[in-house]
């Protein structure tokens, strides 16, 4: 009943939880760096401020050197956007024409007529979608401002939350439920820390490739590929649709130059890296953790595949741990 009423409650109010979903994810990532400085003498306020200073440091430096850019591209991708639409547009039509003089039975010309325009629909759509979605980067901004704030309170009282939590275990059970605690930890933190290998590093060789084709907004894409590729085995795939349309409004030869680098990346990352790396990490089979995804996509659409992998191996966790109970449990 209680559980129910949180997810009522929870549901109702979802509009305002990103910043606190970012906030938690950063302490969980920020705590153990906070527990190594504190074990080397320093208070745990001193240890929080010494982190918060020298990671917004090297961010706001990296910003400095990125947001200019970013921006750049940004102003010019809005300006030539009626460009490459236009340029689409045209090569649509050349597509058209083409095939217009290619002897057809009525069937297949009626269904490459129906491709087309839908193409064309899906095209135009997917440019209204992106503009429309810039719109969210205030709000997205506003949760990145909110949530390091947020996080800043949870780690200074992480050590009281935690105790406040363990009032509420039975005595007699607080062992057990802690080592099963500690190794769900373990297997989410190795989870965190391989995305965000995996992702840093495809995001950075698309933007060299991209820029070694003399793709426009090499950056913009290559961090745009970063960020989806978060979602395993499926990220690639969505992050490369930009920088295929954008490639095609320059020229056929350049879209295809760009499918055949990205691909090639994408193979390399989901064939070695993500199986490895990230199956390794949570310890789950390749096989498993391709299911994880697309049962999370089918059962819960983005938020699935996001938190598939993670899911799987908590289950699994627990599925160990009741494993040892039973055995436990037979023996005596």
């Amino acid at each position: 009943m209680l559980a129910g009423g949180l997810a009522f409650l929870a549901y109702q109010v979802r509009s305002v939880l990103p910043p606190f979903g970012l906030a938690l994810a950063l302490a969980y990532l920020l705590d153990p760096i906070i527990r190594w400085l504190a074990g080397r003498g320093l208070s745990r306020l001193a240890a929080l401020a010494v982190t918060y200073l020298t990671l917004g440091g090297g961010t706001a430096g990296l910003l400095l050197f990125l947001i200019p850019q970013l921006l750049a591209q940004l102003t010019e991708l809005a300006a030539d956007l009626p460009r490459l639409i236009w340029t689409l547009e045209a090569l649509l039509t050349r597509l058209e024409a083409g095939y217009t003089r290619t002897p057809l039975p009525e069937a297949a010309r009626q269904a490459v007529d129906q491709g087309l325009r839908d193409l064309e629909r899906t095209l135009v759509q997917g440019v209204e979608v992106a503009l429309a979605g810039l719109g969210v980067v205030v709000t997205t901004a506003f949760s990145l401002i909110l949530a390091p704030v947020i996080a800043f309170y949870l780690l200074r009282d992480i050590d009281r939350l935690r105790l406040s939590a363990l009032d509420l275990i039975p005595e007699q059970a607080r062992a057990e439920v802690l080592g099963l605690l500690r190794e769900i930890d373990a297997v989410l933190g190795a989870f965190v820390r391989s995305q965000l290998l995996i992702a840093g590093m495809t995001g950075l060789v698309s933007a060299l490739a991209l820029f070694a084709l003399g793709l426009e907004f090499a950056l913009l894409l290559g961090l745009f590929i970063g960020v989806t590729n978060v979602i395993p085995y499926l990220g690639p795939i969505l992050g490369a649709i930009p920088a295929v349309i954008l490639a095609m409004a320059e020229s056929p030869g350049l879209a295809v130059k760009t499918v055949v680098a990205l691909t090639v990346i994408q193979q390399l990352e989901t064939a070695v890296l993500q199986p490895r790396v990230v199956g390794g990490s949570v310890g789950l089979h390749p096989v498993l953790v391709i299911f994880a995804v697309l049962a999370g996509a089918r059962l819960a659409g983005a938020p699935g595949v996001l938190l598939a992998v993670p899911v799987a191996a908590v289950a699994k966790v627990l599925l160990l741990y009741l494993h040892r109970w039973w055995r436990a449990g037979s023996r005596g």
